[in-house]
């Protein structure tokens, strides 16, 4: 696999291409420089998109479980 660019990768993740630059200078995301333009591998940046997906996925899990909750499920209907 290759390489992308601050704005492909932003693409891929549904982020702004400052916040991967940014993630890039907190050692989130591993970046390269190629002259001015930082390049991220793009396993990498799959790898933090499905990572991104699962937790917004688990967040809608308990979200859910949350309601249920509040409008009396119980353990049994769980």
């Amino acid at each position: 696999m290759g390489h992308l660019d601050a704005v492909h990768a932003a693409e891929i993740l549904g982020l702004h291409p400052s916040t991967v630059r940014k993630y890039a200078g907190r050692s989130i995301l591993a970046s390269t420089k190629n002259g001015k333009k930082l390049l991220f591998n793009e396993e990498e940046v799959a790898s933090l998109k499905t990572a991104k997906d699962t937790r917004e996925s688990i967040g809608d899990l308990v979200r859910e479980l949350f309601v249920l909750s509040c409008e009396g499920a119980n353990t049994n209907f769980l």
